[in-house]
């Protein structure tokens, strides 16, 4: 071939690679772009990315931050050493191997761009060649528990096996691109490439020269560019779609207050709550993008656990799926969806009702998702509009009811909500007649519940013991309105609110102290919304305050205990520590239950479920929980809220307890160290003298 000719010829299989890059490039960006605009315009047609106006109140730099600390910082993924490190590593790896490829195809599409500068660094090289080999392991391991342990929280599916092969192929290729670049250059001689030149090193020793390894880098490199751009057109269907959707869904899922939850737009025409996509926030549907399928929800949600038709991850899933079937009939109108109807964007009979009402809205799936998936705002959303068309059972509807008419759950007249102070030695001030320090807001469970009467009494002997200057309001006082919220309605909660404001705005107080952490939860967390901010504590911070004042001087209790934490007082209020600040100072040796604080364990009222007739189940949260702590061997199993004394109670005698552990509550354990020593005292002054 002569000289002009061989010119010819590779200025035309140059040029024929141009155009041949081009044209994957272009497809691949196509076919991505496309998708991807799909989903934006569903979620965009959605009732806004934010939910209601009220949110807007976050700014532009905590949603950042949160970005930054839960995408790019995979912060909740560790909590599973092995798995977790593996996938952060390719995570990281993803957005590094992102500005490589972006590099090599500028240089694939415009041969005349020199980008040696970026993509010979030797600092940026050494790291990227790391990872390519920390991914590899990684995914090695994950194969393994895919093929051979096979974990049945785990989804295997096609497309997982898609997606790591992909992966695998695209790390490998990398590698072997710079292997076989480091022979053919003559440069297997230092470490700037660790993983690439060990590889080097193994084939040169098998007798690969520079000739053949220059034409096998050259394929390499197609071969790794190539496959990027095919898993760019393959994102858009796949599970993965996750790695671009997920730092939207972070930031737009923002807010400050973790216990509060989204309300209803101001429209009068529009019926309450959503069964459509179009119905929901625009973030709930990048919620069912983003998520992983980890399991990590599955694994901490007490309804799943206890054999119910909730699993988190499949909500999420169907809502996936949902969103694909309509990105499906935005292209071909003639696609059909899944639900009953036909139409893609329709929930109704993917979600089912039942589902629905499992879910006690502790929050233990929102706590574990590695990209913040708000599962109880979506459950919330879809009980609206069951509470709306009266689809629920009949003990809930007469509940429901009681709080309508009475303003508590029990049906009882208001006028009575202040009879279980009859057994007091002291009375309770009248907080709407005379101004207090501090505003005992009961709740419910606390005043009517005969068989908590005890408790609260003891919660209120503490307080006098301790000279706090508190007092009630008696009759005033209404269901704060955290459950009936959280049942779905709406509505009538923003009538409680209503109602109890103008009684609490009408008294003159410092603080609101509570005994009911879902109660502590709506006053701090969800009436700032609707213009009522007060201070709330719960009475655990109290008591941990009047030890710290020695306004209480309890003698040593020396009992063995363990301490429940509820849901809506430690994962939602991260209130954690001043219970145990109080155990610490009564002397007692304090076991703790594996999980605990955050990671607490769901009694299984909240959500309104405790107003529910119980569902079939193969064990109920709150049995779960106490077979956990008799296995501690305690004596006392201590509790922060009303409604776990009656769940637990209730629990030890279904699990046949009895004799192996009591219920407390933490007042009343501060009462019995507190009151012996007063009786003491007492006791000594009566003393005749000689």
């Amino acid at each position: 071939m002569t000289p002009e000719l061989l010119l010819v010829t590779t200025v035309a299989k140059s040029t024929a690679l141009v155009v041949l890059s081009w044209v994957v490039v272009l497809t691949a960006v196509a076919v991505f772009g496309y998708r991807a605009l799909l989903y934006s315009r569903i979620a965009w047609q959605a009732k806004g990315l934010q939910g209601p106006a009220s949110w807007n109140r976050v700014g532009l730099i905590p949603r950042i931050k949160s970005v930054l600390y839960y995408d790019l910082g995979q912060a909740r993924l560790f909590d599973e050493k092995a798995i977790g490190a593996a996938h952060a590593a390719a995570h990281w790896a993803f957005f590094l191997f992102l500005i490589v490829t972006v590099v090599e195809g500028a240089e694939l599409l415009i041969p005349a761009l020199d980008l040696t500068i970026i993509k010979d660094n030797p600092y940026f090289g050494t790291i990227m060649d790391l990872f390519a080999g920390l991914v590899l392991v990684g995914l090695l391991y994950a194969t393994y528990r895919r093929a051979v342990v096979k974990p049945d929280r785990l989804v295997i599916s096609l497309d997982a096996w898609i997606c790591l092969s992909l992966i695998g192929t695209l790390m490998a290729t990398f590698i072997l691109a710079k292997s076989f670049g480091a022979i053919e250059h003559a440069e297997i001689e230092g470490w700037a490439w660790p993983v690439g030149i060990a590889v080097a090193r193994i084939f040169k020793a098998v007798g690969i020269g520079p000739g053949a390894a220059g034409g096998i880098h050259d394929v390499m490199v197609y071969a790794h560019v190539g496959l990027v751009f095919v898993f760019m057109a393959y994102l858009g269907f796949s599970k993965h779609f996750h790695l671009v959707s997920a730092p939207f869904n972070i930031f737009f899922g923002y807010r400050t207050r973790k216990g509060e939850l989204p309300g209803e737009e101001d429209d009068p025409d529009a019926e309450p709550g959503a069964t459509k996509l179009e119905e929901l926030y625009g973030y709930q549907v990048l919620n069912g993008l983003s998520c992983a399928e980890c399991g990590r929800c599955d694994r901490a949600c007490p309804a799943h656990a206890s054999g119910e038709p909730l699993a988190p991850r499949e909500l999420m899933e169907e809502m996936k799926l949902q969103t694909y079937a309509t990105a499906a009939q935005m292209m071909l109108p003639w696609a059909k969806g899944n639900s009953t109807n036909g139409s893609a964007s329709d929930l109704t009979g993917v979600i089912s009702s039942e589902t629905l009402w499992a879910c006690r809205t502790c929050g233990a799936c929102f706590e574990k998702c590695p990209v913040r998936n708000n599962h109880v705002d979506l459950v919330v959303r879809m009980r609206r509009r069951l509470v709306y068309n009266g689809e629920m059972d009949g003990q809930l509807q007469s509940t429901l009811e009681n709080l309508a008419r009475y303003g508590n759950s029990f049906g009882q007249s208001p006028r009575r909500r202040g009879r279980w102070t009859r057994g007091l030695d002291e009375d309770i001030n009248d907080a709407a007649k005379e101004p207090v320090e501090y505003l005992w807001f009961l709740g419910d469970y606390a005043s009517y519940d005969p068989g908590l009467q005890d408790v609260t009494q003891a919660t209120a002997r503490v307080f006098q013991m301790a000279g706090l200057d508190f007092g009630t309001l008696a009759g005033a006082e209404r269901t704060a309105g955290n459950d009936a919220r959280r049942v779905g309605e709406e509505g009538l909660y923003e009538d409680l609110v209503a109602q109890n404001a103008e009684a609490l705005d009408g008294a003159e107080f410092k603080q609101i102290v509570t005994t009911d952490p879902h109660t502590l939860n709506t006053l701090r967390n969800e009436y700032p919304a609707f213009g009522h901010e007060y201070d709330v504590v719960h009475y655990t911070q109290v008591l941990a305050k009047l030890l710290r004042e020695s306004k209480l001087s309890p003698r040593r209790l020396d009992y063995s205990v363990t301490y429940h934490d509820p849901c809506y007082l430690a994962r939602y209020n991260d209130i954690h520590e001043e219970p145990r600040e109080v155990l610490r100072a009564l002397g007692v040796n304090l076991v703790e239950m594996e999980r605990s604080r955050a990671n607490t364990y769901c009694c299984g009222a909240g959500g309104g479920y405790i107003w529910m007739e119980d569902q079939p189940a193969d064990e109920r949260p709150a049995e779960n929980r106490i077979r956990e702590a008799v296995a501690l061997g305690v004596k006392y199993f201590i509790t922060a809220c009303p409604k776990d004394t009656v769940m637990f109670r209730d629990a030890i005698k279904t699990t046949n307890n009895e004799d192996n552990i009591e219920v407390k509550d933490l007042a009343e354990l501060v009462e019995e160290a507190c009151r012996v020593e007063v009786e003491q005292e007492t006791e000594t002054a009566a003393e005749p003298v000689g």
